[in-house]
């Protein structure tokens, strides 16, 4: 697993675009000046009131069309150093779950493209899962653990593990245990 870590989960708040400063600075602190890369505004005023108001308010999606970069970029850049900086990405220590049979992935949907250009595969996975019999199992695959849509689905009902491959995506499966 070469473009992942693994490791205990600890719970901090996922690098998402409406993370703000103040939150990215507070639950990953190891990474301040990797932030200030991507706001060299708010690094001329560190330390001082302004910095304090403005980081309460910037978004990380305001960071990247400030600098005129796809969101998506300034997130996955920045997951990415919190895992290298932290060593977790993902609680997968325990193995894989018992529920877990490649022969029953029945739906598939790769979200690369579609979070390149700016769109998001929750409604997809939404659509997706209750069509499958019980016993099923949805996998995305994207360029990151995409931790909000995750907890989601964990909420919904969805049991959902998640595997890296070697050139760096996540598998994220999702078990339809109801009908």
């Amino acid at each position: 697993m070469s473009g992942c870590a693994t490791g205990n989960f600890i719970h901090r708040k996922s690098i998402t675009p409406d993370l703000t400063a103040t939150d990215f600075l507070e639950n990953y602190p190891e990474l301040e000046a990797q932030l200030l890369e991507y706001a060299p505004d708010l690094k001329e005023i560190q330390g001082t009131d302004l910095f304090v108001t403005i980081a309460n308010s910037v978004t990380l999606q305001h960071l990247a069309d400030n600098l005129s970069k796809p969101v998506l970029e300034v997130v996955t850049e920045l997951r990415s150093k919190a895992s290298a900086v932290t060593g977790v990405a993902f609680d997968n220590e325990a193995g894989t779950p018992d529920w877990f049979k490649a022969n029953l992935v029945k739906k598939s949907l790769d979200a690369r493209t579609l979070l390149t250009a700016g769109g998001h595969p929750l409604s997809a996975v939404l659509e997706g899962l209750p069509e499958l019999a019980q016993g099923e199992i949805f996998e995305l695959v994207t360029p990151f653990l995409p931790e909000p849509l995750i907890e989601r689905l964990r909420q919904d009902g969805y049991p959902a593990w998640s595997s890296c491959d070697e050139a760096g995506l996540f598998h994220n499966y999702f078990y339809n245990r109801r009908k």
